[in-house]
């Protein structure tokens, strides 16, 4: 969480009031009160979505070098922690379901390839 709230402070701080933004200095095109306003939220957005899948992308490579370690019980505690945090990155946007779901199936099958024929 911490993260994020960096990232999120860190794009609040490079919008100024007359609308400047990751621009090098040059004018945007939001003129209006309301169009400078949306275009601070979408920064707020974009920041968050960044930490988000940031976030995931740790994660999932948590996984995956659990599993070319052949080590399952670790991998297992791994995925159960990905698989939520990717819920949780449908749940607020920042993945399509389909995404997440294709993401979590081909994982589970490593997983599941990895363990021994009972």
């Amino acid at each position: 969480m911490a993260g994020s709230q960096a990232a999120l402070t860190a794009a609040a701080r490079n919008v100024s009031r007359v609308g400047y933004l990751r621009t090098g200095g040059a004018k945007l095109l939001a003129t209006h009160k309301s169009a400078e306003k949306r275009h601070r939220q979408s920064e707020k957005r974009r920041a968050r979505n960044h930490a988000s899948r940031a976030r995931l992308r740790t994660l999932v490579k948590r996984v995956r070098s659990a599993l070319e370690g052949k080590d399952a019980t670790v991998a297992e505690t791994e995925l159960r922690v990905a698989a939520r945090e990717l819920d949780k990155a449908v749940s607020k946007g920042v993945l399509h379901r389909n995404n997440a779901s294709r993401r979590l199936s081909r994982l589970a099958a490593q997983l599941n390839r990895l363990r021994p024929a009972s």
